[in-house]
């Protein structure tokens, strides 16, 4: 038997408060509605997954509009796909439409192609080719086109791991060889610094760390994520006034063991 917290109420449930609102769970977090599920955002709306992000609609379509700005799709490591079963529309209203490519262009049609490869043009057909215009054959010329850079890794933060040897801090393990496993998968080897601390390059996808001395003690790190302005503890679970005292000080603890070189002492 495990504790569980259960609320229900035949006309609904509201919860509401003048500042933040944290839900996490160690496993899955589920929203589910019989109608509509509506999440709307005063400023940013931010989706993040560490595998797949998935969306999809059955009957009425995905619709993704941006009033003011662009709208930028990006694969960074792999191909980018859009298909559709039936016509497909491409246009700009009131300016261009670039087409590039780095090795080759290729558009085609019942077998009638044309492709753009290695600086040559090659136009190919099985029934008959119409030119309707007049031709003008001058020497050979060439264009430019400056791809997007792409990023090489994914954005990291600097993040120091203070190791401690009882949940008060204290001395730390100065000197104690280590093993670093980010989400499972090793990550790197080393030595504790004087404090007890190993520096890591953390990247923002990585959800936990593990750290193996060579004495056979292991530590399991959640990552904590500080929130902006004034309440940058409550991502932790910690708020203002707390009259816990344990509470108050495993709050202690966590802020020791993720400090950033920014809150570094």
């Amino acid at each position: 038997w495990q504790s569980q917290l259960i609320q229900t109420a035949p006309a609904g449930i509201a919860t509401a408060t003048q500042q933040s609102q944290l839900h996490t769970a160690n496993e899955n977090i589920h929203l589910v509605s019989g109608n509509h599920t509506d999440i709307s955002a005063g400023q940013s709306l931010t989706a993040h997954a560490v595998e797949s992000l998935n969306l999809f609609a059955q009957s009425s379509g995905i619709k993704v509009q941006a009033n003011q700005g662009k709208v930028e799709v990006q694969a960074q490591n792999d191909e980018l796909q859009l298909n559709a079963l039936k016509d497909a529309v491409l246009t700009s209203s009131a300016g261009r439409v670039n087409i590039a490519a780095q090795e080759e262009v290729l558009i085609t049609c019942k077998g009638a192609y044309i492709k753009f490869s290695n600086g040559e043009i090659e136009i190919g057909s099985p029934k008959l080719v119409r030119v309707k215009a007049p031709l003008e054959v001058t020497g050979p010329a060439s264009m430019n086109y400056n791809h997007p850079s792409w990023p090489k890794t994914i954005p990291k933060i600097p993040l120091k791991l203070k190791v401690g040897q009882s949940a008060h801090g204290g001395g730390g393990f100065a000197g104690m060889p280590y093993v670093l496993f980010a989400d499972g998968v090793e990550k790197m080897k080393g030595i504790l610094n004087a404090k007890g601390e190993l520096e890591i390059e953390h990247e923002l996808t990585t959800g936990k760390y593990k750290v193996e001395l060579a004495n056979g003690r292991v530590f399991h790190l959640p990552v904590v994520k500080k929130c902006e302005g004034k309440d940058k503890y409550t991502s932790k679970g910690f708020f203002p006034g707390s009259a816990n005292p344990e509470v108050e000080e495993y709050a202690k603890l966590v802020q020791g063991i993720f400090t950033d070189n920014n809150d570094a002492k």
